[in-house]
């Protein structure tokens, strides 16, 4: 995810910021408000990196061939940083490690709550096929389990 110039045109607008993410065949840019704008601006850490979001590396390693830049993160860094911090703070303790939230079903709750608002998320989730998204938002099942009962055949 950039911020501003990709190298790629992001749509004119006066004095708005953009984040743009690059996926698959599909190029997003999303509007920035200003709050937004205040909480990134006040998060540089002085590192020159196009990607707003970004890390430098633990230790001086190879740049994974998944990323253009150093600083860039892996497509699945997110993922594993998210389930080792809401690990290490504790915040589901009182669930199975299988039961856990995880990024994606965090961003799958995204989905719908904009869906539930009535904005459409598929271009906020960087989908080409409206199928991907409705993955995301589409009612899940809840299933109930009953006590078994054995059934007994007459001869």
């Amino acid at each position: 995810m950039t911020s501003g110039n990709t190298g790629k045109a992001a749509p004119a607008t006066a004095n708005i910021s953009w984040i743009c993410e690059e996926k698959e065949a599909s190029h997003v840019a999303i509007p920035i408000g200003e709050v937004l704008k205040a909480i990134i601006d006040k998060s540089r850490d002085g590192l020159l990196c196009p990607y707003v979001v970004h890390r430098r590396p633990d230790k001086l390693n190879k740049q994974s061939v998944a990323t253009d830049h150093r600083y860039q993160l892996d497509p699945n860094y997110l993922s594993r940083a998210f389930s080792a911090l809401r690990d290490e703070l504790g915040l589901c303790d009182h669930l199975e490690m299988s039961q856990r939230p995880t990024f994606h079903e965090i961003r799958a709750l995204s989905a719908r709550l904009f869906s539930d608002m009535g904005v459409d998320p598929q271009g906020r989730m960087a989908h080409t096929d409206a199928k991907s998204t409705k993955i995301y938002v589409r009612d899940h099942l809840q299933w109930t389990e009953v006590p078994h009962a054995e059934i007994k055949l007459s001869h």
